[in-house]
């Protein structure tokens, strides 16, 4: 529902989606804004005071590299592995 495939295959190509009745009952409450954009406007972009976008994410890839914990490995699996490198070995 919230990706609303029938509102836009109903609106189609170049259609208006704030005329939908989808549109304007979640217009208020469904946001998405990005980490990683700048939207502190084109006058300070030009100006130079923001990151670079590839500094930007470089920097958000490295902290979640770093913060990275994997999943426990399954019990039946963690001994079939050990088995494979006995049966190998």
């Amino acid at each position: 529902d919230t990706l609303a495939y029938d509102v836009i295959a109903d609106v189609g190509p170049g259609g208006n989606f704030l005329l939908e009745d989808h549109t304007l009952e979640r217009c208020r409450t469904e946001h998405w804004l990005p980490e990683l954009s700048d939207r502190s406007g084109l006058s300070n972009w030009v100006a130079g005071n923001t990151p670079e976008l590839v500094q930007k994410a470089r920097r958000r890839w490295q902290e979640l590299l770093a913060a990275h914990q994997p999943p426990p490995l399954d019990a039946i699996i963690h001994r079939q592995l050990q088995n494979y490198v006995a049966q190998a070995g």
